[in-house]
């Protein structure tokens, strides 16, 4: 039996701190969507996965373990992929998409939760198997909130072309004194329940820059200053990686395209946020 899914990305996250001391974060998903198929069949518990996804095969295996399905060969092939370590959010997207596509194949219903704890498993993850915004506490899983639909504005994304290393970032990187994380959630989770987007803004922009003593953006400021000269609402970041996103109110006309943006952020491509979750395209027997 085979299955075809796909799961969005996502452009870094609008937040991303230690509220109540707890490393947590809100993705930001856009569309930019990773395709798997995963075929299922009987065999002895081979798990076989493209070069490359490892934690894809990992995630699988627990999978194959927790499921009592150890019986069954497991194989995904990839149809398109969203570049690694930048801060697409590629290994949660390729993890829960091939689990959920496990999922169908073996007739066992799957919820958001249950991939997502078990991508956590395997490594620090993002919240994009809920169709709406959550507040993830992405190390442990030991808490979850859902905070509202996601907002359908507009993002240019910046793209360096520079990897960060997600288990490696995350084993080194702690709390920094002096930085008001609850007070950020605060006003973010705020300007969400309001679609107050102009307040939105200034909340992912002041997490963005709280990140600045974590993973130094250079070219940070000059991107918000010409962004806010084009009307747009702030920027958002990959706080483990190097992606930057420009946000833009549904109804902006921005001039991305005309606006001279700092050097080394890369090219400007416009996309948009839309809501997460996997979705299974099809499924042949």
């Amino acid at each position: 039996m085979r299955a075809l899914v796909s799961c969005p990305g996502t452009c870094g996250e609008l937040y991303q701190g230690w509220p109540g001391g707890i490393c947590s974060l809100i993705s930001c998903p856009i569309d930019r969507t990773t395709y798997l198929e995963v075929e299922v069949n009987p065999g002895t518990g081979e798990i076989s996965v493209p070069e490359g996804m490892d934690k894809t095969g990992d995630v699988l295996r627990l999978a194959s373990n927790l499921w009592r399905c150890r019986h069954l060969d497991v194989s995904v092939r990839s149809f398109k992929r969203l570049p690694v370590s930048r801060g697409y959010a590629s290994s949660t997207a390729d993890m829960i998409s091939a689990l959920y596509g496990l999922a169908v194949c073996i007739d066992r219903i799957v919820s958001p939760e249950e991939v997502t704890e078990m991508a956590v498993a395997i490594e620090p993850s993002d919240g994009i198997a809920w169709s709406e915004l959550v507040l993830l506490d992405h190390r442990s899983f030991l808490n979850y909130t859902v905070i509202s639909e996601v907002p359908p504005l507009k993002v240019v994304l910046f793209d360096p072309e520079e990897e960060v290393d997600t288990v490696e970032f995350n084993r080194r990187v702690h709390p920094l004194e002096g930085v008001d994380y609850d007070g950020i959630l605060h006003d973010l989770i705020g300007a969400l329940i309001k679609e107050d987007w102009i307040a939105l803004g200034r909340s992912v922009t002041a997490s963005a820059r709280a990140n600045q003593d974590v993973l130094f953006k250079p070219c940070l400021e000059e991107l918000i200053d010409v962004a806010l000269s084009d009307g747009a609402l702030g920027v958002t970041v990959a706080h483990s990686g190097s992606i930057c996103g420009v946000l833009y109110p549904p109804d902006a006309n921005p001039r991305w395209a005309d606006l001279h943006w700092p050097d080394g952020v890369g090219p400007p491509r416009l996309t948009k946020m839309v809501p997460g979750g996997v979705h299974v395209l099809g499924v042949a027997r």
